[in-house]
């Protein structure tokens, strides 16, 4: 249970610096208050597999809206990159996800 724990708390600080990292891209439109609680709950917590979904769902919604802007402005490799960074973390969770079962 511990290294499940430790591995929550890494995800949650890898999508903090995403988040942190987002800040100045204003045309990416999300919750982002949702996404620090959440954050902020993985990282404050015990290992919970809710704490760890609700990171997930949220990193999909954050890479659908990334996806929305890089369709109008394909030319910002950043975007890109957003991208690539949200899906990797997205299959960290699902990862630490499959491991408790």
């Amino acid at each position: 249970m511990r290294d499940l724990l430790n591995l929550q708390k890494t995800i949650a600080f890898y999508c903090r610096d995403f988040l942190e990292d987002l800040d100045g891209y204003d045309r990416i439109v999300f919750d982002r208050q949702s996404f620090r609680d959440a954050v902020f709950r993985a990282i404050e917590s015990e290992y919970d597999e809710n704490r760890v979904a609700d990171m997930y769902h949220i990193l999909d919604h954050v890479a659908v809206r990334i996806m929305a802007v890089y369709s109008k402005y394909p030319g910002i490799d950043a975007l890109e990159k957003f991208y690539m960074r949200a899906r990797s973390l997205m299959d960290l969770c699902a990862d630490l996800l499959k491991k408790d079962e």
